[in-house]
């Protein structure tokens, strides 16, 4: 049996280069003991520390692929960061799940009938495949990173601006969503630039917000007007449609199904009370004049205890004050649309909407 690898300094973090190694004292005999993976080439990370791939249980309870990308796209970022250059800065989907902004996974890891295929797909054996890369850019005329895992690309310094999040170097939110934001379809484009000037509050005004919005709307509008632009159109497409009080891309998708259907536009995040004035609770979409709430529910409302008997509890809060509560979940949002849409219509009329 190989004797257990020499302890690595606590100075080294997770992730780091393998210049900071040495500069510890650290040699590269040391750095190729198995206890530590090779994200990229002069970079070694703890194993263990990064990524829910290995973890792998094949339980009803997994991860599905698509999140476990994201962290790996995130753990890689991290990474990378180690051996950035100062003219280099995250981009694309990177930059967005680094701040965990709503972008679809590749079409590849959407397999539900095939888990194995797509989790072979993040397999670190096949580094250089698509799903595996992360995205760096530079302004021009400087040189796009050229090496393996990741996605050069190469900006017009006048198209973007520079900020830190975490600790990382990467484009700011508006120039994010001004760059990523074409490439992605109307919905999803939504969705990024609804996550992008959301301000996040707590429910009743209970509490002061606890951050500001990534960017303004009047930012957004400003990059999109921008000379030179690539996908301006695409922009200009969204930008009327974008809104401040959604919390998740299904929100967005479905405030869209709403419009594309033509009911009417309904309260967001809106703050439901007793006619008395007291608190009940927070609804993501709500027809004050019909006493009628939208909630769409996470994943997390059912496998979380503590949420269920908090929505048990809030439902029966609203029945009782007159109110009626349609609930949407993923289901019924991307796979039973037609009838979800019936369901909010009916409701409407029956609470006196006139179309």
């Amino acid at each position: 049996m190989a004797p257990r690898p020499h302890p690595l300094p606590d100075a080294l973090g997770s992730e780091f280069s393998r210049a900071s190694a040495h500069a510890h004292g650290v040699g590269d005999h040391r750095l190729r003991r198995l206890d530590l993976e090779r994200p990229f080439r002069g970079v070694r990370r703890r194993r263990g520390v990064g990524g829910r791939l290995g973890a792998r249980s094949g339980g009803a309870d997994e991860p599905h692929p698509a999140e476990i990308w994201r962290d790996r796209q995130r753990e890689s970022a991290r990474a990378y960061s180690t051996i950035m250059l100062e003219h280099q800065f995250f981009v694309g989907i990177t930059a967005a799940l680094v701040r965990r902004l709503p972008v679809p996974a590749p079409r590849e890891l959407w397999r539900p009938w095939d888990r194995d295929a797509t989790a072979r797909l993040l397999d670190p054996s096949d580094p250089d495949h698509p799903v595996n890369r992360i995205e760096i850019g530079v302004f021009a005329p400087g040189r796009a990173p050229n090496r393996t895992r990741v996605r050069g690309v190469k900006i017009q310094p006048h198209l973007a601006k520079i900020c830190e999040h975490d600790g990382l170097r990467m484009l700011d939110a508006a120039s994010l969503w001004a760059t990523l934001g074409p490439r992605l379809d109307l919905p999803d484009r939504v969705a990024l630039g609804d996550a992008i000037i959301r301000i996040p509050r707590i429910g009743g005004n209970l509490g002061p917000p606890p951050r500001r919005a990534y960017a303004t709307l009047d930012q957004l509008v400003a990059v999109a007007a921008v000379k030179g632009r690539i996908g301006r159109s695409k922009l200009l497409e969204a930008l009327p449609l974008l809104r401040e009080g959604m919390a998740s891309a299904a929100e967005s998708h479905l405030r869209l199904a709403i419009a594309d259907a033509g009911l009417p536009e309904p309260e967001l995040d809106y703050d439901v009370h007793t006619d008395g004035g007291m608190y009940l609770g927070t609804t993501e979409f709500v027809y004050p004049q019909f006493r009628l709430a939208v909630e769409y529910e996470g994943d997390h409302h059912r496998t979380e205890t503590g949420q269920w008997n908090r929505d048990i509890d809030k439902q029966a809060a609203y029945r009782d004050a007159g109110w009626e509560t349609i609930r949407v979940t993923a289901e019924k949002l991307y796979r039973r649309r037609p009838a979800l849409i019936a369901e909010i219509r009916a409701a409407l009329i029956r609470r006196g909407w006139r179309p």
